[in-house]
């Protein structure tokens, strides 16, 4: 869970500060389902494949994510979170991820990008 909280921290600065065309980057499109519905709002991250140079990351926003990647192999990881009613000892919402594990810190699902625009398959991701 701290993980994936520090994740979505770095992840919002890298879409702030980033630029609009980074040079050796190429345009990564593509859409993501929870259990059939398109995941409201979340990340998506692509891992170097190989654990060699850099990891990009884009925001989920109604079920689809565009963003600039470095081309190669990835492992594609995504986090999305919910609030719950309760509260921890400092009277803050309880957050929750809602994405499994399996598609996330432990993910096997990967993409390739090679070319200068990269519409990837959808994502279907089950709770189940």
């Amino acid at each position: 869970m701290i993980r994936q909280c520090f994740v979505l921290f770095v992840g919002g600065l890298l879409l702030g500060c980033g630029a609009s065309h980074a040079p050796g980057t190429y345009l990564v499109r593509g859409k993501v389902t929870l259990d059939g519905e398109p995941v409201e709002k979340g990340s998506v991250v692509l891992d170097p494949k190989d654990g060699s140079g850099s990891a990009a990351m884009g925001g989920v926003e109604h079920g689809t994510f565009e963003f600039r990647a470095p081309p190669g192999e990835k492992i594609v990881r995504f986090a999305a979170h919910r609030e719950t009613m309760e509260k921890d000892e400092y009277g803050e919402k309880v957050v929750v991820s809602i994405i499994p594990d399996k598609y996330n810190g432990q993910s096997v699902l990967t993409a390739t990008i090679a070319e200068e625009e990269n519409e990837l398959p959808p994502f279907e991701l089950t709770t189940k």
